[in-house]
């Protein structure tokens, strides 16, 4: 019973701690990453018993949320190599 209790808190604060994170594009998508994660684990724990469906769905799940990491990863490496840096404040449009 604490686990339902537990993981709302976890996700809310790695939602939290992407909308606070401004200052580098990497810990931004540790924080969405930590957040996928909680849910699958979230979703796993709120259908109890897994079934064949159940864990098909979880692993499409982590099977794009593996893909999403790797795309972020990606982009990070672009986005280095262009601006020497992942700070987000190097990446605005408005500069003059």
């Amino acid at each position: 019973m604490t686990i339902h209790l537990l993981l709302p808190i976890l996700v809310s604060s790695s939602l939290i701690s992407f909308i606070l994170q401004r200052r580098h594009l990497l810990i931004a998508l540790l924080a969405l990453e930590r957040t996928t994660l909680m849910t699958i684990i979230f979703a796993a724990s709120i259908y109890g018993a897994p079934s064949q469906f159940n864990i098909i769905i979880i692993l499409v799940i982590i099977t794009l949320a593996a893909c999403e990491a790797s795309l972020g990863l990606a982009l990070i490496v672009i986005i280095t190599r262009s601006y020497g840096s992942d700070s987000v404040k190097l990446l605005s449009i408005n500069k003059c």
